[in-house]
């Protein structure tokens, strides 16, 4: 097998501490590996979701990643939903 050419960030958002990564981490997997998507780095965010993208540590560190590498085609995350359509401000 050839080595994928789509390198992706995943993004993780919990709400509760308690709740683990695990099963939101495998559906990115399972996706990145459909479509023959390499994952290079994970930024897990945790907490009450923020008024902005920019009160989100681990989103401004996976930007900054993105800023420095220049290589990173795309983002996978496990969900949409409304309340992350505030993170639009960040970009």
């Amino acid at each position: 097998m050839s080595e994928p050419n789509t390198k992706t960030f995943s993004y993780i958002y919990l709400t509760r501490r308690d709740c683990p990564p695990e099963p939101r981490r495998e559906l990115i997997e399972r996706k990145a590996a459909n479509l023959d998507i390499e994952i290079v780095g994970e930024f897990i965010e945790h907490g009450p979701l923020p008024d902005s993208a920019h009160e989100c540590p681990q989103f401004q560190n996976m930007l900054n990643a993105m800023r420095q590498q220049r290589d990173i085609d795309a983002v996978l995350i496990p969900r949409v939903n409304q309340a992350h359509n505030r993170r639009i401000d960040a970009l």
